[in-house]
């Protein structure tokens, strides 16, 4: 199933009020700091929701970069937990993570630094509930938190849904 189809704007605004309700997204939005937001506007405070009160980063440096990576990443990890583990190809899974990075895949090489990089990465996207694991940590899926957050960062930086609303301007 694609990610798009699978949650609506709403619905993702419901389960942080629901699940973080001390959060500033759902403190300012019981307060109607957000009444007369934009689609854009709702997009823009869930991804700093994610990004700032889930994986407590900070907003220095380019974070739309960091933001693109992840979605790429949280891909690559959908994919892979929507695949039909029998048929699943790792080896392609890796040359995707290879090529998000821009590192030359060489056949027979292993290069330590990029592979710990991106097990760190999913350490770190592990221990904020974006992904989970059984026995081994390559072979992580996104949870709901993280399927989400993906769902935030397509509509974000493409590949999205057009959000429908109203003449109000409010979401439907």
């Amino acid at each position: 199933m694609n990610i798009m189809d699978k949650y609506s704007l709403q619905d993702i605004i419901n389960y942080v009020l629901n699940k973080y309700p001390d959060s500033d997204f759902s403190r300012d939005y019981r307060e109607g700091y957000y009444k007369h937001y934009s689609v854009e506007d709702y997009l823009d405070k869930l991804e700093e929701f994610f990004s700032y009160d889930i994986l407590d980063l900070c907003g220095c440096g380019v974070p739309e970069n960091t933001s693109q990576m992840l979605k790429e990443f949280l891909q690559i990890m959908y994919d892979f937990k929507v695949t039909d583990r029998e048929t699943y190809d790792w080896c392609e899974e890796q040359k995707r993570t290879y090529d998000m990075c821009r590192v030359p895949v060489v056949e027979g090489s292993y290069n330590t630094i990029y592979e710990g990089l991106i097990q760190y990465l999913q350490y770190t996207l592990d221990s904020a509930g974006i992904l989970e694991h059984g026995s081994s940590i390559s072979s992580a899926w996104l949870t709901e938190l993280g399927e989400m957050f993906l769902w935030v960062l397509n509509e974000e930086y493409g590949k999205g849904n057009k959000i429908m609303t109203n003449d109000e301007g409010e979401i439907i």
